[in-house]
């Protein structure tokens, strides 16, 4: 079983390692991937003393797979059977927002688990088969040379940045971890770096649904109150979570 500060230290290095990746000015003229943002999560809850054992592991999409289909078919067609081969390894793991759904892919891993020695070496394989491909696509892509698609590309860049610098499920544990000031600091200018470079709006601003009568943000998960309890892509990688509004 990996210690604790093993799991910590993945995480952190990881998630430094992809935001580097994605968020250099340079990027934006380097390829159409990285001008596209394409971003390896790595998301390690499966702290025992929290007894938190969800995991998950994406190639997130710049933009919504299941509105944008020529985008889907263009970056994710390819990569359907490698998300079809563990999508049988590890279930789904339960529970998620239909307001999340829109920053994942048909071959994102969301599961849960017993804490097991076993699982997180074929976990960790996924993750090194997901960053294998991410690199391909990178060195593949052509480059992007149109500002409007570069501007596009980064203002969707920054709504998933702000999403996630604000309700990302993780906050609960660094807050538990090293307190709320801390946690803020670290999602916004470690995790999630580039929050307040990349654009100057704010989450109410792309996510308006979320504002209460006085001004604030809505604490809630969702507000629509659907969530996915099972996997909402069949195995062609086709939407198959009904008639939904993300």
């Amino acid at each position: 079983m990996l210690p604790l500060s093993v799991l910590i230290c993945m995480h952190a290095f990881f998630c430094c390692l992809f935001q580097l990746s994605t968020t250099i000015p340079a990027c934006f003229a380097a390829s159409n991937l990285a001008s596209y943002f394409f971003k390896l999560e790595l998301i390690t809850e499966a702290l025992r003393f929290l007894e938190l054992l969800t995991h998950c592991r994406d190639l997130n999409p710049l933009h919504n797979v299941i509105d944008q289909r020529n985008y889907k078919e263009k970056y994710f067609k390819r990569l359907i059977p490698l998300g079809l081969r563990y999508s049988e390894l590890f279930p789904w793991g339960g529970k998620l927002t239909s307001e999340s759904l829109k920053f994942f892919s048909p071959i994102v891993i969301w599961t849960k688990f017993p804490p097991s020695q076993d699982r997180y070496e074929r976990l960790y394989s996924a993750f090194k088969e997901y960053y294998k491909a991410w690199l391909e696509l990178i060195a593949q892509a052509p480059e992007e040379i149109d500002a409007s698609y570069i501007k596009c590309n980064r203002e969707a860049q920054h709504k998933y940045l702000t999403w996630r610098a604000e309700k990302d499920p993780g906050h609960g544990i660094l807050k538990r971890l090293i307190g709320e000031r801390h946690a803020q600091d670290l999602v916004r200018n470690f995790l999630f770096n580039g929050l307040d470079e990349m654009g100057s709006k704010g989450f109410l601003d792309y996510f308006p649904e979320y504002r209460c009568e006085d001004g604030s943000v809505n604490e809630k998960r969702s507000i629509l109150g659907k969530s996915f309890e099972n996997r909402p892509w069949d195995a062609r990688g086709e939407f198959i979570g009904g008639d939904i509004k993300i």
